[in-house]
């Protein structure tokens, strides 16, 4: 009886995990997209602080940009509270565009679109994820001039959390790189990559 009852506490505690795993990040997505892309310029809330972005951005992870002003793809991480906010404004205004509706634009799951960051890309238009292992790699930029490539680090409490790197594809191009992590049993939105193919 008592390997009957353990039996089933583990397999609701599979299932809990399962609740709380990938499959509930599309509708997450979705909103995401809504609020902070569609008819919208990601880059300009990230830069003001904006309220509507801070809701999905965690308190103690903050948040990172990257960009290539020149040859390296430089990024970092930083605290986004308000005032206090130490995000780097030049990583981020450089090239920014407001993107169009994306509400039909469809959700791509599991996979990353082919070319589209310095060729065109063959695929169809969408928002496609897919879970990944590491946020970068990227030049730090508080390391100086060593220009030493690295992955960003989230804090430590955070660092096995999961990963979903997003790319969301526009007649041929990726026109935004974002990527999310889950933490305290939400998804959140940590870091948004802006390099591109140029020198």
């Amino acid at each position: 009886m008592k390997n009957y009852v353990l039996a089933f506490i583990v397999l609701l505690s599979v299932s809990a995990q399962c609740k709380t795993g990938p499959k509930d990040f599309p509708a997450f997505l979705r909103k995401f997209v809504g609020d902070c892309c569609s008819n919208n310029n990601l880059d300009s809330l990230l830069d003001v602080r904006s309220s509507l972005l801070s809701q999905f951005i965690h308190p103690d992870i903050g948040v990172g940009a990257s960009n290539n002003p020149g040859v390296a793809c430089i990024g970092g991480m930083y605290s986004y509270s308000g005032e206090k906010s130490t995000l780097d404004s030049s990583l981020l205004v450089y090239f920014t565009l407001d993107l169009p509706d994306l509400s039909k634009c469809r959700i791509i799951a599991n996979k990353l679109p082919r070319e589209g960051f310095c060729e065109e890309s063959p695929d169809k238009d969408g928002i496609y994820y897919k879970k990944v292992g590491k946020i970068g790699p990227f030049v730090d930029i508080n390391d100086g001039e060593n220009f030493t490539s690295r992955n960003m680090q989230l804090p430590a409490k955070y660092k096995n959390s999961q990963i979903m790197y997003v790319q969301i594809l526009l007649d041929r191009w990726i026109v935004k790189k974002i990527y999310f992590v889950k933490a305290d049993g939400k998804w959140w939105f940590v870091f948004l990559d802006k390099c591109d193919c140029s020198a």
